[in-house]
């Protein structure tokens, strides 16, 4: 290997270390028989996974169990979802559409060629683009024909916008708003439209090509593509910032010529953003957080760090948490999860009554917002907070307060061992918690787990009894504990005799 790819790789591991707050996880033991070769997740727990020759398969609880879902496909080159009910599948020159969350599926009435790509910007108005090569060995062999097609109904109907004869890089279709899209063209060249795909304009003399198209906002796009560098393709990201007319390129590496491919591109927000890839059939992904100014590179699942695999797909819902379809060699094949630990909490709930805390701002989310997906995965019976107010999602009930209050623990019942993982900014350890008289269900901010009097030390003087989800308990005035150490995730039950303040005593 000589010193540019060296270099290259041990960067890779060096700014690796930098993610240490984040983990990769297999999502579950489901076993995948086929390569996961799309994904797409509306929200960081509910997503689709496509297998070929086995079709789609769902989960509602981030990976943590599956089921099957939808048309019996072959291959699924396509999956999108604009929320968590209304999603499109798309396999050669058939697209199905849902609008219940995949409970249902019906077949849409496309025209147009082989589906390369589909981009919807509401539940009832997205576009198709895809070209279709005549397999014919013979003399005279039709070149290949490329089309973009539209839909204003949410797929049941489409219309062809653009039709033509020798077309082999029309790909990548992305709109910004109804009326400004791009689609990826032949060679440096691109087509964009201004009025909702009724004409197309050729950008050529590009400074590349582009097979992945993603937009951001106020017509800044980010592509992947590939330049040609004496007899080296070189792949790049570039960006635009008035709709596709000027592209500059923002990631390249020369040295390494056709030895890297970019494969797929996933942005969480307008400024985080993902990118797959292989160099010398090693796996690596590349992370923006400027908007795709800037990229540098991320840690891979565990599983591909010391053998040769693949990346095949990759979705980001948030900034915390992603998706992976991995492959490695002949008979490893699954789906992994990304977390950033530092902005999140995860919730290890037992079948059953679970006293439940987050050490992290939800950002004012309400309650039922919050536990969601526990009800869309059929998991959550009941749920209440210390002033006997609940939530029963089977009666569609609930008048416990909004928002989410941190600083308070809540009772949660489930009906089988589930983790809930929840997001935001990190809450200080040391944040103050101010308790009333008598008792009270509370959070428990620090990461590091405390011994229960070392931890209640700041309210010993008023604190009468502290009780677990276990009924273990701590009576200072006894100096009695059966409480096993404090943890992030759980909450506790405190009487106190007056008002007081509970400050835990490691700050972060």
């Amino acid at each position: 290997m000589d010193k540019s790819k060296l270099s290259f790789l041990l960067l890779f591991l060096l700014i690796s270390n930098l993610f240490g707050q984040g983990v990769w996880e297999a999502a579950s033991d489901y076993e995948v028989d086929r390569r996961p070769t799309s994904i797409h997740f509306s929200d960081p727990y509910e997503g689709w996974v496509a297998l070929p020759y086995e079709g789609l398969v769902h989960t509602s609880d981030e990976g943590q169990s599956w089921n099957r879902s939808g048309p019996d496909l072959v291959i699924i080159p396509e999956i999108e979802f604009i929320d968590l009910d209304t999603g499109w599948v798309a396999q050669s020159s058939s697209l199905y559409y849902t609008v219940d969350g995949g409970v249902n599926w019906e077949e849409g009435d496309y025209v147009g060629r082989s589906i390369t790509d589909i981009c919807f910007i509401n539940g009832q108005t997205g576009w198709a683009s895809g070209w279709t090569v005549y397999f014919d060995f013979g003399q005279g062999a039709p070149p290949p024909e490329g089309s973009i097609s539209v839909t204003h109904d949410g797929g049941q109907t489409w219309d062809r916008q653009y039709s033509e004869r020798d077309v082999r890089g029309l790909g990548a279709i992305c709109f910004a708003d109804e009326e400004r899209g791009i689609a990826g063209y032949v060679d440096n060249s691109i087509l964009i439209t201004e009025n909702g795909g009724e004409d197309w304009e050729v950008i050529e003399d590009l400074p590349c090509g582009f097979h992945e198209l993603e937009h951001l906002r106020d017509g800044i796009f980010i592509g992947l593509g590939q330049i040609r560098i004496d007899e080296n393709w070189i792949k790049v990201i570039a960006r635009t910032t008035d709709f596709g007319n000027e592209w500059d390129i923002v990631w390249h590496e020369e040295e390494m010529g056709d030895d890297v491919r970019l494969k797929e591109m996933s942005f969480a927000n307008e400024e985080v953003g993902f990118v797959s890839g292989t160099f010398e059939d090693v796996p690596f992904m590349l992370r923006t957080e400027d908007g795709g100014l800037n990229w540098e590179e991320f840690p891979v699942p565990d599983i591909l760090e010391d053998d040769e695999g693949e990346i095949l797909s990759i979705s980001f819902p948030t900034p915390w948490r992603g998706y992976a379809g991995v492959t490695r060699g002949r008979n490893i094949r699954c789906v992994y999860v990304w977390t950033d630990t530092d902005q999140t909490i995860k919730l290890n709930m037992d079948a059953g009554w679970n006293m439940v805390s987050i050490n992290v701002d939800p950002a004012e989310k309400p309650v039922d917002e919050v536990v969601r997906s526990l009800v869309r995965a059929e998991a959550l019976t009941f749920m209440k907070d210390h002033y006997g107010n609940f939530y029963s999602p089977e009666r569609e009930f609930n008048n416990i307060p909004s928002p989410w209050i941190a600083s308070q623990g809540y009772m949660i019942r489930v009906d089988r061992d589930i983790n809930l993982t929840v997001g935001g900014e990190r809450i200080a350890a040391d944040t103050p918690i101010e308790l009333s008289e008598g008792w009270q269900m509370v959070a428990y901010f620090p990461r590091e787990s405390l011994d229960v009097p070392q931890a209640l030390e700041s309210i010993q003087n008023d604190l009468i009894t502290a009780k677990d989800d276990h009924g273990r308990f701590y009576l200072p005035e006894f100096n009695f504990n059966n409480m096993p150490p404090m943890v992030e995730g759980k909450g506790y039950l405190l009487k106190l005799e007056s008002e007081a303040e509970l400050v835990y005593p490691w700050g972060e």
